[in-house]
C-alpha cells in the first residue's frame, strides 16, 4: 500500500491512457463521423483553501479545424496533458505533474489533496503553490473501484463511492492513513460529501421512485431528501462551507435539457440554477463559499470557451471565465 506500489500503478495506468487518448481524441486527421462536440481541455477544478489557487486536470487543445463537411474536427496534446495549476485571476496557468488526479479534493487545512487514480483512493502533500510528489500514497487497496473521495473537517477520515456488485457498492469512509473503508448507507448511494461539522453526509440517492439528493448521519442513518424528482439527473452534491448550502449538478428531468450547477438551502428549500450553460458533475466551492469554481460544457457548443474553468458568484449568478483554449486553427 506505499507509494511504490501506487507509481507503479501509476506508470500501468498512464501506459493504458496513452494508448486510449491516441485512438479516441488526439487525431491529426479528420474523424469519420465528426461530432459537432468538444471533449473538455479542463476537468475536476478544486480550490485550495487559501483562495489562491485552483488545481484541475488539463489536456490542452492545440488545434481545431472545419473538415471538408463542415463539421469540427478537435486536436489534443497528450504529451501535455496532465495536472495543472492556476491562479484565481487567471494568471499563471502551468503543468504540475505529467498526469492527471481525478476527482482531487483538498483537505481544510490546504496542505493534502486527496484524489482518485485508477480506481484507487490516493493522498498527496502540496499547497496553493505545487504538489510533493515522493509524498503520494495509497490510500484503498484496490480490491474495489472507489472513488469521488471527500475529507472530513479533521482530516483524519475519508468518504468515498464504491462501484461494483450490490453487495459491495455504496459509500465507504476509512482513516486516512488507509485501510479497508466500512459501507454506510444503502448500496446505491454515492458521491457523499462531508459537512462542515462532519456529523452528516450528503449524497446522491436513487429509489423505485425518484432520483436525486439526500442527508443522513455518517452511519447511514435518518436519512433526508433535499431534492429529487422522478426523472431527475443529480450528481456530485457538495456543502458550502459554512454548511447552509448544497450545491450539485442535474436536471429535473431529460425535457430540461442542460444539467446545470445547482444550489439548495440545507433543509431542502429555495432550489435554483446557477448557470444557464451546461456543467460538467465536478466543481469546487472557494473557501469563503461565496462562489463556486466549474467546468462550463454544453455537448453542441463549437466556441472556445466549451470545457473552461469558470467562477460563479453564488448569490449574483454572474460568472467569469479563469482558464482559455487558444488552439491554432
Amino acid at each position: 500500500m506505499g507509494t511504490t506500489v501506487l507509481w507503479c500503478l501509476v506508470s500501468f495506468l498512464l501506459a493504458g491512457l496513452c494508448v486510449l487518448t491516441s485512438c479516441s481524441k488526439s487525431k491529426d486527421s479528420p474523424l469519420a463521423p465528426s461530432p459537432s462536440n468538444i471533449f473538455a481541455p479542463y476537468w475536476y477544478p478544486a480550490w485550495h483553501p487559501s483562495g489562491r489557487a485552483i488545481v484541475f486536470e488539463h489536456d490542452p487543445l492545440v488545434r481545431r479545424y472545419q473538415d471538408a463537411q463542415g463539421k469540427w474536427v478537435y486536436v489534443y496534446s497528450d504529451s501535455l496533458a496532465g495536472e495543472s495549476i492556476v491562479n484565481i485571476d487567471g494568471s499563471g496557468q502551468r503543468r504540475l505533474l505529467p498526469y492527471s488526479l481525478k476527482e482531487p479534493e483538498w483537505d481544510s487545512t490546504g496542505t493534502t489533496l486527496a484524489y482518485q487514480i485508477g480506481g484507487t483512493i490516493a493522498t498527496m502533500a502540496g499547497s496553493d503553490t505545487g504538489l510533493v510528489t515522493p509524498s503520494a500514497k495509497q490510500i484503498t487497496s484496490g480490491a474495489r473501484s472507489s472513488m469521488a473521495p471527500t475529507w472530513r473537517s479533521d482530516g483524519q477520515a475519508l468518504a468515498y463511492t464504491v462501484f461494483g456488485p450490490t453487495s459491495e457498492s455504496g459509500i465507504y469512509l476509512c482513516p486516512s492513513s488507509g485501510g479497508d473503508g466500512l459501507r454506510v448507507g444503502d448500496p446505491s448511494w454515492r458521491q457523499p460529501d462531508w459537512s462542515p461539522t462532519s456529523d452528516s453526509l450528503v449524497f446522491v440517492f436513487s429509489d423505485a421512485t425518484r432520483r436525486g439528493i439526500a442527508v443522513a448521519d455518517t452511519a447511514g442513518r435518518g436519512n433526508r431528501v433535499v431534492w429529487a424528482y422522478p426523472e431527475a439527473d443529480a450528481y456530485y452534491p457538495r456543502w458550502s462551507p459554512d454548511g447552509s448550502r448544497i450545491a450539485f449538478v442535474g436536471r429535473r428531468s431529460a425535457a430540461e435539457g442542460r444539467i446545470k450547477l445547482w444550489t439548495v438551502n440545507a433543509d431542502g428549500t429555495g432550489a435554483r440554477p446557477l448557470t444557464s450553460t451546461g456543467t460538467l458533475d465536478f466543481f469546487s466551492w472557494g473557501p469563503d463559499g461565496k462562489e463556486i469554481a466549474y467546468v462550463r460544457y454544453d455537448y453542441s457548443d463549437t466556441s472556445l470557451a466549451n470545457g473552461t474553468i469558470w467562477v460563479v458568484n453564488v448569490l449574483s449568478g454572474v460568472a467569469r471565465q479563469i482558464t482559455y483554449n487558444t488552439p491554432s486553427n
